[in-house]
């Protein structure tokens, strides 16, 4: 069920990609085949979906690029900027996503750190597409309620070391 707000609105977007844009073709060797059928799955998903090129935070040989905090913080300093605000301005912090570098403290007490913020309330949302939508509902949730004048959310993507060599890092898409 759709929720409803007044006293909500969007001040400023940002989004930060890392390395370089990857087309279809290439992301074999960023993202490595799970077995001989899936080449063919993959094919359809990317017929399907529309999304013509990728942004990786690891290298084609699994090294880290750009930690998924230090893609968000760069996000969060563009979208503060375009807003005109700062970070003490702010009085939740809403992250959305599958994974951070580790499984504790939660991506948002990570990413806090990152920004050398002062105290704020924290909210991680993990899952997988629908945790950035539930990080944005709960801070515009929050502002509605009048708990705070201000929120961030974000979203970040990059579990490759959670997981390892599985060589899957996305963090962002064009469309």
């Amino acid at each position: 069920m759709p929720a409803f707000f007044e006293k909500v609105y969007i001040d400023a977007t940002a989004r930060h990609l890392p390395g370089p844009a990857i087309d279809s073709a290439s992301m074999d060797a960023f993202v490595a085949p799970l077995n001989r059928i899936s080449s063919r799955i993959k094919k359809r998903i990317l017929e399907e979906n529309g999304i013509r090129t990728r942004h990786y935070g690891i290298a084609p040989d699994g090294t880290t690029r750009e930690s998924p905090e230090s893609m968000a913080a760069r996000a969060i300093q563009r979208c503060l900027a375009d807003a005109h605000r700062s970070l003490d301005e702010v009085g939740m912090l809403a992250t959305g996503g599958c994974a951070g570098d580790a499984l504790l403290p939660g991506f948002a007490n990570m990413l806090l750190g990152e920004l050398a913020g002062p105290p704020m309330q924290l909210l991680t949302s993990q899952g997988i597409c629908a945790s950035g939508v539930a990080a944005c509902e709960a801070a515009a949730s929050a502002i509605e309620l009048g708990t705070h004048l201000h929120a961030l959310v974000v979203a970040a993507e990059m579990p490759s070391r959670l997981f390892k060599r599985s060589r899957y890092a996305g963090c962002g898409y064009d469309a």
